[in-house]
């Protein structure tokens, strides 16, 4: 489970490593949805809810952008986000 989303895959990514686990974040391209990838192996897997934690730190650092409240949605391997970024000062 590598490979991003049809809309993401023109994206970048990030690589982030949280507490020895890897994630991969993709943004959509002039968007506000995000994915992020757990991509190291571990037995027995974590727990759903640090998984859904670390993600959720994997988005903010890749993005620079704070994770709309309820719509962190996933499980061991995939993460999916609303991001909620500042207005840029163009």
């Amino acid at each position: 489970m590598d490979s991003p989303a049809l809309g993401y895959s023109r994206a970048g990514h990030d690589v982030i490593e949280i507490s020895g686990n890897t994630y991969k974040v993709y943004s959509e391209i002039n968007g506000d949805r995000v994915e992020a990838h757990r991509v190291n192996m571990v037995f027995p897997p974590p727990s759903r809810l640090l998984i859904l934690q670390q993600a959720y730190e994997a988005i903010v650092r890749s993005t620079g952008c704070d994770v709309k409240k309820g719509s962190l949605v996933g499980d061991q391997a995939m993460v999916k986000a609303i991001v909620v970024c500042p207005p840029s000062l163009e």
